[in-house]
């Protein structure tokens, strides 16, 4: 694939300089405390994206799109490498990608939504 694939820079004004898009992806949003927290399943699968996003077609990479509910309006690419339960999401955009996030899938709920997106595809 070749991919022309933006991510966030901008720097989050919390005056610690991290950018919006690693921060994203290296973090989970805690509820009870009502920020991001560093999540260590996603941050030590980072290194697998840029791979991922420039495979060849593999059996074992699931690539497909994805229409989402009204609020995120368009669809979205996923790349979702099931055996190891790790997903990275895209924007396409009018000549690149858009990375929007990452993640470790690490519930069942998670992995049968999952899979019912991927029965879902277009």
């Amino acid at each position: 694939r070749s991919l022309i694939v933006l991510y966030d820079q901008r720097i989050f004004p919390d005056g610690e300089g991290k950018e919006e898009g690693f921060w994203h992806v290296v973090s989970r949003y805690d509820t009870k405390l009502g920020h991001r927290l560093i999540d260590y399943r996603r941050a030590e699968r980072l290194p697998w994206a840029r791979p991922l996003m420039e495979s060849p077609e593999r059996s074992e990479i699931k690539v497909f799109d994805y229409v989402e509910g009204p609020k995120d309006k368009g669809i979205r690419r996923y790349i979702w490498l099931d055996e190891y339960d790790y997903v990275l999401i895209l924007q396409r955009k009018k000549k690149a990608f858009y990375w929007i996030t990452a993640f470790y899938v690490d519930t069942r709920w998670k992995r049968e939504d999952m899979k019912k997106r991927f029965v879902e595809r277009v």
